[in-house]
């Protein structure tokens, strides 16, 4: 046994180049204490008895095999939550992909939307008339004046805004540009709701003004609903200022509108 822990202590300590990085004798002393308990506790296995009783190697086995087992089913139970974590991780990406896009289209939405009446020529009344016919001649009406209140415009999505050149949309943001289009919908709205009026129902001044409505229609614009530069103003609260004029550009850009000018008037056509 003392020949076997020279050798030993020889081939660790004296031929092994790791024997050179202790800087002190006490770094050395603790290194060749370890060493010594590691020999000891192998001497005290190899004279426990246990190469003479199977039995307890074949309890000693038997442990390992569970261990052995319960480490198998610790790296399943692992894989499985790393692979639960990788489907974690994507659903969280489709998630935030799915916030950008609502956020995107709320920052979209204007403040009313496209498709919504824009006059009130319907009375909603007509769903408490004492009859069918009531009702269905209310819905009539209100189908007919809502025609007379002519084409909508098309709001502009910020899409289309960024596609623009940027000399084309200067610094105009789509919330600018649809308040643009709000006001002309309500001058165009308010001008065709007028024209649709029976003549009997007029007052002086509103028939003064349908007058110089009819008076600005050309043969080139048969069929067509446009407005004026004064109809902006007086109509749609707004005028061609600047800023006006910057919105109407990218309307024209995005074919919205289109300019028609003859006898000396510009008239904003609205796309059909």
């Amino acid at each position: 046994r003392t020949e076997i822990n020279d050798k030993q202590i020889n081939r660790h300590f004296f031929q092994d180049s790791k024997f050179f990085k202790f800087r002190s004798m006490e770094a050395l002393s603790n290194s060749l204490g370890a060493a010594a308990g590691t020999l000891r506790r192998a001497l005290t296995l190899r004279d426990g008895g246990l190469a003479s009783d199977p039995s307890a190697l074949v309890g000693l086995e038997d442990m390992l095999t569970r261990i052995e087992d319960r480490v198998a089913a610790l790296a399943a139970d692992l894989e499985r939550e790393r692979s639960a974590l990788q489907r974690a991780k994507q659903t969280a990406a489709l998630a935030l992909k799915q916030a950008e896009r609502i956020k995107a289209v709320q920052a979209n939405l204007p403040a009313h939307l496209p498709g919504a009446p824009a006059c009130g020529g319907g009375s909603s009344g007509s769903s408490h008339g004492t009859g069918q016919a009531q009702a269905s001649s209310a819905h009539g009406h209100a189908a007919v004046a809502s025609a007379a209140c002519g084409p909508r415009i098309a709001y502009v999505r910020r899409d289309e805004l960024e596609h623009l050149p940027s000399s084309t949309r200067g610094r105009l943001t789509c919330e600018q540009v649809n308040e643009f289009v709000d006001a002309m919908q309500a001058a165009l709205t308010a001008k065709y709701r007028l024209l649709a009026q029976p003549r009997a129902t007029l007052g002086e001044p509103q028939m003064r003004r349908v007058l110089q409505f009819r008076e600005q229609d050309c043969d080139e614009l048969h069929g067509q609903h446009f407005v004026v530069e004064e109809d902006l103003r007086t109509l749609g609260n707004t005028r061609l200022d600047p800023a006006g004029r910057a919105c109407l550009i990218v309307l024209r850009a995005l074919r919205r509108v289109r300019e028609h000018r003859s006898g000396g008037l510009l008239r904003l056509v609205v796309a059909a």
